[in-house]
Order: C-alpha cells, then sequence, then structure tokens
C-alpha cells in the first residue's frame, strides 16, 4: 500500500508542478492583455499622467508625443503596468501619475548575456543579484515556467521631446514627487516574476486529518499586525472558510472515519511577485547614485493540492485560485522613505513570508 502510495503522489505532483499557471494578474503577455485602454497625458521627462475623460488628437505612437499630447494605452490584468507597445510601457506610480518605462524580458537560462543590458540601464547589483537568486531557487524546485521582465526608465528617444534640460543626457527619465511642498525627481526600477511556486509544503501521519481539517489556508505578516493578511486558500461558504478537508469530502464524496500513518496532505502554492527598486535625484550631482527605497509586491495565485487518507483509499487532487495581493510597507507609496534616506543608504522592506503547513515560505527574499 505504501509503495501505491508513493507512486500515486509522485505521479500527482509531477502533475501538478508541470501546469502553467497563465491566469496569474501580473502576466504582461499579449494573449492577456484586456482590450481596454486608457489615455496618458505627457508633461515631459517621462512623466504621464492619466486622464479620465478621452482627448481630441490622441496619438498611438511614442514618435509623435510631445508635452500636452496624449497617447493610448492598454491595460493590463496587472492595473500598474499599461502597455505602449512591445518594449515601452507605463508603469504607475501613484494615483494618477505613470512612468515611461522600457520592458525587457530576461532569458532565464542567458542571464550573462544580458550584462551589457544591465549596464545600459544602470541596473543595480541588488536586482541582478535577485534575478540570479529567482533562477537559482526556481530552478532548484524544477520549475521551468517562471518568467523574468525588468522594467527600467526608458531609453526610448522622441523626436519631439524638448521637455529635458539641455545639460540632461539623452535618455534621461524622471517623475515629479510633491513631498512636504517640495518637488523631488524620482525613478523606478521593478522586476516581475510571474509563475513562481513554493516548495513542495506537505504533512503526514496520524495527525493528517486534523491538520487538513483545521488548513484553510495562512497569514502572511510582513511588518506589524496592521500590515498581517489572512489568505484563504480554498474559498469560503456562507462566510466561513473552507477547509482542505471539505474540498477532499466534496470531491471524493466520502468522509474519513478514521486517521493512519499513511495519510498525506500535500500543497504547492503558485505565486507572482514585483521587486521595485525607488530612487531620488541628489541635488546637488544631479545623478540618481543610490535606491533609497526597495519594496515589494506578491500575488498569491494558484493552490494545487493532494490528500489521501487510507481509510477511504481515495486520493484527491484539487486545485483552487485564492487570488490575494500582499503588499510590503511601502510598496504602494515608496517615494516618502526614499527621500528621507540618505542618497547613500537604502532602506529595504522586511519580507513577505508565511508558515504553511509547519514550514515557512519566504515570499519575497529567496537568501
Amino acid at each position: 500500500m505504501k509503495r501505491f502510495i508513493c507512486f500515486v503522489l509522485s505521479t500527482v505532483l509531477t502533475m501538478m508542478m508541470c501546469v502553467p499557471i497563465h491566469a496569474l494578474s501580473i502576466e504582461t503577455n499579449d494573449d492577456i492583455i484586456t482590450n481596454m485602454t486608457s489615455t496618458f497625458v505627457y508633461v515631459g521627462h517621462g512623466e504621464f499622467r492619466k486622464s479620465e475623460t478621452l482627448l481630441i488628437n490622441t496619438c498611438t505612437d511614442l514618435n509623435s508625443v510631445t508635452v500636452g499630447r496624449a497617447i493610448s494605452a492598454s491595460a493590463t490584468l496587472d492595473t500598474d503596468y499599461y502597455k505602449i507597445n512591445d518594449n515601452q510601457y507605463l508603469v504607475k506610480v501613484s494615483d494618477d501619475v505613470y512612468f515611461l518605462s522600457d520592458r525587457i524580458s530576461i532569458d532565464m537560462t542567458n542571464v550573462d548575456d544580458y550584462y551589457g543590458v544591465f549596464e545600459a540601464y544602470g541596473v543595480s547589483e541588488y536586482l541582478r543579484s535577485d534575478i540570479e537568486r529567482v533562477i537559482a531557487q526556481q530552478t532548484m524546485l524544477g520549475n521551468t515556467d517562471f518568467s523574468i521582465e525588468l522594467f527600467a526608465p526608458s531609453l526610448y528617444s522622441f523626436d519631439n521631446d524638448v521637455s529635458l534640460m539641455a545639460d540632461e543626457p539623452l535618455g534621461t527619465r524622471y517623475y515629479i514627487y510633491n513631498y512636504n511642498g517640495t518637488n523631488f525627481n524620482m525613478k523606478d526600477y521593478s522586476v516581475k516574476y510571474s509563475n513562481l511556486h513554493t516548495d513542495e509544503l506537505s504533512y503526514s501521519g496520524v495527525n493528517t486529518l486534523n491538520v487538513a481539517k483545521g488548513f484553510t489556508g495562512f497569514t502572511a505578516g510582513v511588518v506589524s499586525l496592521s500590515s498581517i493578511k489572512y489568505v484563504s486558500l480554498f474559498g469560503t461558504l456562507s462566510g466561513l472558510a473552507l477547509s482542505a478537508y471539505d474540498i477532499y469530502q466534496n470531491i471524493s464524496g466520502s468522509e474519513v472515519t478514521m486517521s493512519t500513518a499513511d495519510d498525506i496532505l500535500h500543497t504547492v502554492v503558485h505565486y507572482a511577485r514585483v521587486v521595485k527598486e525607488t530612487y531620488c535625484q541628489d541635488p546637488i550631482a544631479l545623478d540618481f547614485p543610490n535606491a533609497g527605497c526597495v519594496s515589494q509586491k506578491v500575488w498569491i495565485g494558484d493552490c494545487y493540492t493532494y490528500q489521501y487518507y487510507d481509510d477511504t483509499g481515495i486520493p484527491v487532487s484539487s486545485k483552487t485560485t485564492p487570488s490575494h495581493e500582499l503588499y510590503s510597507e511601502h510598496f504602494q507609496d515608496p517615494c516618502p522613505m526614499a527621500i528621507e534616506c540618505d542618497i547613500s543608504t537604502t532602506y529595504y522592506d522586511l519580507p513577505i513570508r508565511a508558515t504553511i503547513l509547519g514550514t515557512t515560505w519566504n515570499f519575497t527574499d529567496t537568501n
């Protein structure tokens, strides 16, 4: 019986790990771009303001953009990103401010080939190392379906862009953030990771049934009680969170009346992640020497669960889609922290982590 259980579990886990999660919200592939478009007015130096009204003389080509003229961009399933074309996106800064960024898709099998690209865009060692760590982690877990996209301040040269100062180098892009009555020039870099997943998180033995009945999700902690969020993995019924065992009963149609040492509960959580660096310009040197704040966002996507109870002899595999968003302390407004930090220091938001079936998983730090 144990050999049979191991065979079934191995087969199911192989199938689970091979299923791509195309439904996660941070995908920016063309097949999930929505049909909705929005209008953005160019205010200069790479900064756009979202307009709630459709403006006449709106263009669709960046080369036609001038200060005060609008461009249309397509909404993606991640509302922080609007697509102008395959290479240029507008990335959200605040409620109506968006920053022109170039999108670079990273081939995870040839990261060394991007050295020249990273140098040209001024990508930090932190982001480069983060990309390498994620690739190493997910490769070790057997994940070959994840993707990596870098969004950097655009190097696109407008034919009609006269908004840059004469002494600013070609390609200089920034947005303006007002803090305590003073305007600061800022810029962001971000890296999107799609289709990541946790390790195989498991529980087995005579207490598995009780664990499954109490396993409804996990609490994701960031900094303080105010930033802790409960993530329900299996949905709710009449306002109550469903458990893994509720899913088992619903699918199998059977009730487990007795626990045994051969009982197994296994889950894999798929998620996506964005790490963002926010820079403030040195008012004297007029450069952006150091990221003032590093923040992160995580989407909890699909949850694959396998359960076997020797009492029924019925193995059950299930897929649920929690779709929760989690933010580190400053992700939604990193500029004040970036401004407060000295230009030689960086504030790193604490990681987003959770304990699932007795194992602590860090969603934002792969060290």
